[in-house]
C-alpha cells in the first residue's frame, strides 16, 4: 500500500496562550493539596531486602537435585522402551535374546542408584523374568 503525501500535523486553529493564571486559582490548588495531604496516611518504612545470594544458592541446589532426577528418569524410560520392544516381540512370537540381555544389564547397572523399596521389587521382578526368558531361549 502506497501512502500519499498527507497534510501537516499542526492543528488547524492556532493555540491561544492562557496567559498567567490568576492568583485565586493558585490558592485553590494549594488548599486542595493541604486537604488531600490530611486524608492520606503516612508511608511506612521499606522492608529490608533479602540477600540475593541465598536465593541463587537455593536455585543451584534445586538444579543439582533435578539433574539426578532427570538422569534417573532417562534410565527408567530407556528400560521401559526395551520392555515395550520385548512385549511387541512376545506378541509377534519372536523374543530377541539381545533385548533380554540388554534389559538385564540395564537393571544391574542402575540398581545401585535406586533407594525406593517398591521400585527395587519391580526391578527384581523384571530382572528375574528377563533371566527366565533367556534361560528358555538358550535351552
Amino acid at each position: 500500500m502506497k501512502i500519499e503525501r498527507t497534510g501537516s500535523a499542526r492543528p488547524s486553529s492556532p493555540v491561544k496562550s492562557a496567559g498567567k493564571a490568576s492568583k485565586s486559582s493558585g490558592e485553590q490548588f494549594s488548599e486542595a493539596l493541604d486537604q488531600a495531604a490530611g486524608s492520606v496516611a503516612g508511608v511506612s518504612g521499606a522492608a529490608p531486602t533479602q540477600p540475593v545470594d541465598a536465593l541463587l544458592s537455593i536455585q543451584e541446589v534445586d538444579d543439582a537435585i533435578d539433574g539426578g532426577k532427570r538422569q534417573g528418569q532417562r534410565w527408567g524410560e530407556s528400560i521401559l522402551d526395551k520392555l515395550e520392544m520385548l512385549r511387541i516381540g512376545l506378541i509377534g512370537g519372536v523374543i530377541p535374546s539381545g533385548d533380554l540381555e540388554t534389559i538385564t544389564k540395564m537393571v544391574e547397572e542402575g540398581r545401585g542408584e535406586v533407594t525406593d523399596p517398591g521400585l527395587n521389587e519391580i526391578l527384581d521382578e523384571i530382572e528375574l523374568r528377563a533371566r527366565v526368558e533367556l534361560a528358555k531361549l538358550r535351552r
